[in-house]
């Protein structure tokens, strides 16, 4: 399809999904996906300088409130095969997922924080690496997405993220109130998506909003349940429909009185809407994403919180389902391995019989492997398996 009829075919479905926005926003809106090279965004892990040096092609920064995240432009090198891709100096995502959890408040000493649908793993991410005395608890669903998000979470050398992979409505009451902080990025009808992928604008239908609305209604009374109270809760989608956004929203508040709405920190990027606010192109430099935020009424209950171990030291878990050994930077909760967990923190024991080294890569940080030192192109044969 050119790109011509993509455009027209674009315009007709936001006016018919989002048909609060004037006519001089929709037209700016269609004019974003045809001006200037797509940008794309990076939530770096290293230094600086190295990053300038080694990535020449990035913008600097996305704002002063996410000073981790930058904005690169289209370049000839594949990023994803990068070697400092590889060894986690940086991961690729849109603005939009490092957005969402710069919405959270403050950070109180050692949280305990739920992403609820996290795969691939952006956000989880972005808010790992800037609050690394939190425990991050990473979930989804698909066993098949959950593993590619624990790969991410090991290739970033995160020590303070829990992988796990549970269906959040067959939970118990167990946890009920426990967490500081949840974040549920629902499933949605992707209309935010449209411009990025065609398909998703093939795959929509009125029938899919509505859908997805009865699961998102009940995830987010879910998310409700698991936040303690004097917690926070985000909701975010990635589509344009209000069915998906304020409405969900306004549902949340009127079953659950405890919730209430905040105001999001970063408000002033975003197309306000009755409950929260709207990414959209026009206004900020990432495809299309609702999000909301809520407080629970009440105060803090005494739970077991994580407490940060000293730099370069790990608490070691034996892993019952695979045997090996794994470690945090954090002290993990007893209740929290009750849940399914994929990957507690950075593997530091491999025993399978073709495994490629002794320790995963993620263990680097935390233990002494013999180095040998290589030039660009000898690390990028490596990675490339030759």
């Amino acid at each position: 399809m050119g790109e011509y009829n993509f455009i027209m075919d674009f315009k007709t479905a936001v006016i018919a999904i989002a048909d609060y926005l004037s006519a001089s926003e929709l037209e700016a809106l269609c004019a974003c996906y045809n001006d200037g090279p797509y940008k794309g965004g990076i939530a770096k892990k290293t230094l600086k300088p190295l990053i300038r040096q080694n990535l020449p092609f990035l913008d600097f920064p996305l704002t002063d409130k996410l000073a981790d995240v930058f904005i690169y432009r289209r370049s000839p090198i594949k990023m994803g095969l990068d070697v400092l891709h590889f060894a986690g100096a940086y991961y690729l995502m849109d603005p939009a997922s490092a957005f969402v959890p710069a919405q959270f408040g403050s950070e109180v000493e050692q949280e305990i924080v739920l992403d609820l649908c996290a795969a691939p793993g952006g956000k989880t991410v972005c808010y790992a690496l800037a609050h690394p005395k939190s425990l991050i608890i990473a979930n989804d669903i698909s066993l098949k997405r959950a593993t590619e998000l624990a790969r991410n979470i090991e290739r970033m050398n995160l020590a303070n993220v829990v992988v796990t992979s549970f269906d959040p409505l067959k939970l118990d009451g167990s946890l009920s109130g426990y967490f500081d902080k949840v974040l549920l990025d629902a499933p949605c009808s992707g209309s935010g998506m449209f411009a990025k992928d065609s398909k998703m604008l093939a795959d929509w239908s009125f029938e899919k909003v509505a859908a997805c609305a009865v699961k998102q209604k009940q995830l987010i009374i879910k998310a409700a349940e698991l936040t303690r109270p004097g917690g926070e809760l985000l909701y975010s989608t990635c589509s344009y429909s209000r069915a998906e956004d304020d409405e969900i929203a306004d549902f949340l508040i009127s079953s659950v009185p405890e919730m209430e709405a905040s105001s999001l920190p970063l408000a002033a990027l975003t197309y306000q809407t009755k409950r929260g606010g709207l990414l959209f192109p026009f206004l900020f430099p990432g495809e299309g994403q609702y999000v909301s935020k809520f407080t629970k009424k009440g105060s803090a209950l005494k739970k077991s919180r994580p407490s940060a171990l000293k730099t370069g030291k790990l608490t070691q878990y034996e892993f019952e389902s695979d045997g090996e050994i794994y470690g945090l930077n954090v002290d993990c909760p007893a209740e929290i391995f009750s849940l399914h967990a994929l990957k507690p923190g950075v593997k530091i024991t491999d025993h399978r019989v073709y495994a490629k080294s002794s320790f995963d890569h993620s263990a680097r940080a935390f233990v002494k492997l013999p180095a040998l030192r290589v030039d660009d192109d000898q690390a990028g044969r490596f990675i490339r398996g030759e």
